[in-house]
């Protein structure tokens, strides 16, 4: 998010340094103009526009040095920005396969846990049942040890 406001910033600052760096060339021809007319008037005036030119020269010079600074940070802020970007759906990409590998694993354990309960229930019932059938063995063997006594 800080890299998008970062480049959009320095596209609002290129676009508005744009038209002030035409307006610059343009008040460089326009003082060359003149300088070339002055040639033909006195030394002074001659001289105060040759440093009005250098000056306008070296004003254009800076601004298109910095203009050219800001399109190479927009360009290295675009390729971070596609960097990230491509990381995060990559990332996004890793994390829904770990998910659906979990949501695999979770449907195990509980099918797992359902067979386990069932397993449970039945030793449960066996040993329910062996305590009966122990149960109705003493009896039975109780009848039968009275029945050898009487006779």
């Amino acid at each position: 998010e800080g890299l998008r406001r970062d480049r959009d910033n320095l596209s609002f600052e290129l676009k508005r340094l744009g038209p002030h760096a035409e307006s610059l060339e343009a008040r460089v021809r326009e003082l060359e103009g003149e300088l070339a007319q002055a040639q033909l008037a006195p030394k002074g005036a001659v001289e105060a526009l040759e440093a009005e030119l250098a000056k306008a020269k070296a004003s254009a010079v800076e601004m298109q040095d910095a203009r050219h600074m800001q399109e190479e940070k927009i360009a290295t802020l675009t390729r971070r920005v596609t960097f990230l970007e491509t990381e995060l759906s990559k990332n996004h990409e890793r994390a829904m396969e770990v998910e659906g590998r979990m949501d695999s694993q979770r449907e195990f354990v509980e099918s797992v846990s359902q067979s386990l309960n069932k397993v449970r229930e039945e030793r449960d019932a066996m040993l329910e049942r062996k305590g009966a059938l122990e149960s109705e063995l003493r009896a039975l063997t109780t009848a039968r040890d009275e029945a050898l006594q009487r006779c």
